[in-house]
């Protein structure tokens, strides 16, 4: 429920994926019942926690094959990340509803594990970790210049798409930096030492023939 430049350490870019990939496992391993078991409500459950992300996160959309948003990219202001955890809380309340006794061994491992990640991200919200969007080797910004290798590019609209979140990037940014900022406020940094040469990540793309540009 958290958009996944929010902290982008390797560590988390791990956990992304393997959020990704367990909601697809548990999507598939809950099965159709009758509409108020638990099993169904636990699916559903599922269902809407990953459409909102989806919908959220659009560049964690297109990696899934998710097409509906590729010419948008994720909204990270305070107020996003504050209904985000809102919404997660939700889920969790919900997730309390349904009697964990009543589920097969399968989905009650689905559900341990979805509250474990979800209480995960609401305890990091309330930690402030939404203010490391930089760590010594990895960034936002360096997650964006790999874009053009993680989109679509094959027809017209693909690239309209494409330029539509370039133009966006500016946005993006600003939204990064001002979490940044508020780190700063609040003396929740990385040390000096672990930044020494990082500018070069930024540098490196700074240049004067647009062609020899990673965005080209």
């Amino acid at each position: 429920m958290y958009s996944r430049e929010i902290c982008s350490t390797p560590g988390i870019q791990i956990m992304r994926i393997a959020l990704t990939l367990l909601v697809a496992v548990l999507l598939a391993a809950v099965p159709v019942r009758a509409a108020d078991d638990d099993a169904t409500r636990l699916a559903a459950l599922f269902a809407d926690a990953w459409e909102f992300s989806l919908a959220e996160d659009p560049l964690l959309a297109t990696s899934v094959g998710d097409n509906r948003a590729n010419d948008r990219l994720p909204s990270v202001t305070v107020a996003d990340l504050e209904r985000r955890d809102a919404f997660a809380r939700k889920l969790l309340e919900r997730l309390a509803t349904i009697d964990r006794s009543k589920l097969s061994d399968t989905d009650r491992v689905s559900y341990d594990v979805f509250r474990w990640q979800t209480e995960i991200g609401i305890e990091d919200f309330r930690r402030g970790a939404w203010r490391c969007t930089l760590t010594g080797d990895w960034g936002f910004h360096m997650a964006f210049a790999q874009l053009p290798n993680e989109v679509p590019l094959a027809t017209t609209r693909d690239y309209e798409n494409y330029i539509a979140r370039l133009r966006d990037y500016p946005r993006y940014n600003r939204e990064q930096i001002a979490l940044l900022a508020e780190g700063l406020r609040a003396g929740f940094t990385l040390p000096r030492l672990v930044l020494d040469g990082y500018d070069k990540t930024i540098s490196g793309h700074i240049v004067a023939d647009t062609e020899k540009s990673v965005f080209y």
